[in-house]
């Protein structure tokens, strides 16, 4: 998530180079070259007009996105991405219309997911979304309790029942209704109620089940039901009389522990079923998929290789069966006998880092969890020269091109990655591990990394760990020696988001920490807290050319397990080396209300770029005065990097900088690289 436009900044902090702000039409994808990965996909709605219109809702790297195929899901493309969606569901008369549920309520699409509003349900998390057939101006979302809106969405109300895991409806008498929960107001699963009244009043059907059902289409009194580990009882269960009454059926050869990941009925014949299982330890069971075509009776694997699937959907009219797995979309044309992978333009990128050369400003760097990338003609191809896995953060010598610096991570057994720094001298083709005397702790993450902007040879780093706190290292020779600077102890109690060191001074260095900001004057030598002292900071800019001038995104509390930028509390700004601070969130106030983490910002003289994980780019032209969107174009709103390059390059005197020609500003998103000029 670290971004440099020109190597100065790191860890989730990025300055920019010259005040300009890039004009051009909106932001466009130029990925091609890159090679992304094939996420997860938890959910898949189907247009049962057609058979060939299919969405899917994916999850890579705990950010969810929505991805659309018009042919049977031969080709996928993503649509305008909404933040925190969990459940899709799709109007059956008039299919252009979709709804979302996501972590602030209902959004609604009258345009097949073109774009996105919200409806009259917001500020609470929708974790079901379920549309009556028949009347489909009538829908029910379940989150912290069951809501109803009979108008589309525009209005909703409560009948009171709690927090439901699965909801379903009856498709031949939508006003029954089955819905999953726990009579303690938890989540998820164990009794499993019915309303016959559009869920006005609720009766218990059954308990000891998961929140995993289904109801056959055709005859809705029919459910299948996988039955809880906990109640000692084995496979599935069936009822025939609308749960009244329930049957052990299929899967009695395995132990209690088998458990489902989805069940569906094939939507014409109630006897035939099909059930996918997870990794399955005390019975050795890997992932699969079964089939039975007498009532759940008896079970045939049809298929052992896919990931555990997570939902079916039919094709209407044909054999054709669609699985949402772990690795995309599964499709079958024969009835579950025969399964293929079904994928293509259904990609996420982990683009981490965007690093422009301040030399050569068509060459941009991209890395991430799936490698580094390099452009030489400003995004338009990538090439993939070297396989950096798990690099997050790039640093390039100002002076020569050709000499960079990253961050790895590794396994290391612990929680988190273990780092390590690499050097590369030929513009990132082959690297070298740099042999840094790491600290004596036992799970050593971190590494935050930081440039002197007049000496490219002298570089700082931050290790340490959530346990025991940091300390920073030095080389002043290029990675060859390294020292530890002491810190005082005060980086021993603080998590390290950010370092930046001061152009005009740059033995004057500054950490954004979970203790808030802090000052060293003596090159690292000691830090003393700043006038955001006790505010945990995630990012840190200063304005290269008025040092005096900071600007900070602070959060909800320090992250002490994982090294994603904790949630937006609000962004500040001092004009006095962060002696004092004052709040600049105009325009702001949805993204500090939802803690949204923030993964970028960076400084171009008075106009600044914030990057968000659900919300997009936000934009300053007034030194933080004022904010809006910037979002044009970019359906991708997981912004996870930004980098700023000028079409002439940089001038470099005496550490301060100058630059030529108009800016483009990269974006880093699971969708891939976009710019916008």
């Amino acid at each position: 998530m670290i971004n440099l436009a020109y190597p100065i900044a790191l860890s989730w902090a990025v300055v920019s180079i010259h005040a300009g702000v890039p004009v051009g039409a909106g932001w466009t994808n130029v990925s091609n070259g890159l090679t992304g990965s094939i996420p997860k996909v938890t959910a898949l709605v189907i247009d049962r007009s057609t058979g060939s219109t299919l969405y899917a809702l994916t999850s890579a790297n705990s950010i969810f996105n929505v991805f659309k195929s018009t042919d049977g899901g031969a080709n996928w493309k993503a649509l305008a991405n909404i933040a925190g969606v969990n459940v899709l569901a799709l109007d059956p008369i008039s299919t252009s219309t979709v709804y979302a549920g996501t972590a602030g309520g209902v959004f609604k699409s009258t345009d097949g997911g073109g774009s996105w509003a919200s409806t009259g349900l917001s500020g609470t998390s929708i974790r079901e979304l379920v549309i009556d057939p028949i009347t489909p101006s009538n829908l029910y979302a379940a989150g912290d309790k069951l809501y109803r809106s009979t108008d589309a969405g525009a209005s909703w109300t409560a009948p009171g029942f709690g927090p439901a895991g699965q909801l379903t409806l009856d498709p031949l008498t939508p006003s029954t209704l089955y819905a999953v929960a726990n009579p303690n107001g938890t989540p998820v699963s164990d009794v499993l109620y019915r309303s016959t009244d559009a869920g006005q009043s609720w009766s218990v059907v059954s308990s000891g089940l998961v929140s995993l059902y289904a109801i056959a289409p055709t005859t809705p009194s029919t459910l299948y039901a996988g039955l809880n580990a906990s109640t000692g009882s084995p496979g599935l269960s069936k009822s025939t009389d609308g749960g009244a009454t329930w049957t052990q059926i299929g899967f009695t050869q395995f132990r209690h522990c088998v458990g489902f990941s989805a069940l569906a009925i094939d939507p014409t014949n109630p006897n035939t079923a099909y059930g996918a299982t997870g990794i399955n330890a005390c019975d050795q069971m890997s992932p699969a998929i079964f089939k039975s075509t007498d009532g759940g009776q008896s079970w045939v694997a049809v298929d052992t290789i896919i990931p555990a699937a997570a939902s079916f959907v039919f094709s209407p009219g044909s054999s054709t069966i669609y699985a949402a797995t772990g690795s995309g979309v599964f499709k079958s044309s024969d009835g579950g006998l025969n399964w293929g992978e079904t994928n293509t333009g259904l990609r996420v990128f982990d683009i981490e880092v965007l690093v422009g050369d301040p030399a050569n400003p068509a060459t941009v760097y991209a890395g991430g969890n799936d490698g580094l990338f390099k452009s030489v003609d400003s995004g338009a191809t990538w090439t993939h020269p070297y396989t950096l896995l798990g690099e997050d953060s790039l640093l390039i010598d100002f002076t020569n091109s050709n000499t960079l610096y990253a961050r790895k991570a590794r396994s290391n057994g612990c929680f988190a990655s273990q780092i390590s720094l690499l050097k590369s001298t030929d513009g990132g083709s082959s690297w070298n591990e740099l042999q840094v005397d790491y600290p004596s702790r036992a799970c050593v993450t971190g590494g935050t990394m930081a440039m002197d902007p007049v000496d490219p040879n002298t570089l700082y780093v931050v290790f340490g760990n959530d346990y025991d706190g940091f300390t920073i290292s030095q080389t002043t020779d290029g990675g060859a020696h390294w020292k530890d600077l002491d810190g005082n102890g005060l980086l021993d109690a603080s998590f390290v988001n950010a370092l930046l060191i001061d152009r005009n001074a740059p033995t004057t260095l500054y950490a954004a920490t979970d203790l808030g900001v802090l000052r060293s004057t003596d090159g690292g030598a000691s830090f003393l807290p700043s006038g955001l002292a006790s505010t945990p900071a995630a990012l840190l800019a200063i304005d290269p050319f008025h040092p005096n001038v900071f600007y900070a995104a602070t959060s909800n509390n320090p992250y002490p397990f994982d090294q994603n930028p904790p949630g937006l509390v609000g962004m500040y700004k001092s004009t006095d080396s962060g002696a004092t601070w004052s709040a600049i969130n105009q325009g702001l106030d949805e993204i500090v209300a939802a803690h949204t983490t923030v993964n970028a910002l960076l400084v171009d003289g008075d106009v600044l770029y914030l990057a968000t994980s659900g919300f997009g780019v936000f934009k300053s032209p007034d030194g933080g005065a004022t904010w809006a969107a910037f979002n044009d174009g970019l359906p991708f709103l997981d912004v996870r990097s930004l980098a700023l390059v000028r079409a002439g390059g940089e001038v470099r005197r005496n550490g301060r900088l100058g630059a030529l020609g108009p800016g483009t500003l990269y974006a880093g998103t699971p969708g891939g690289v976009f710019k916008i000029r």
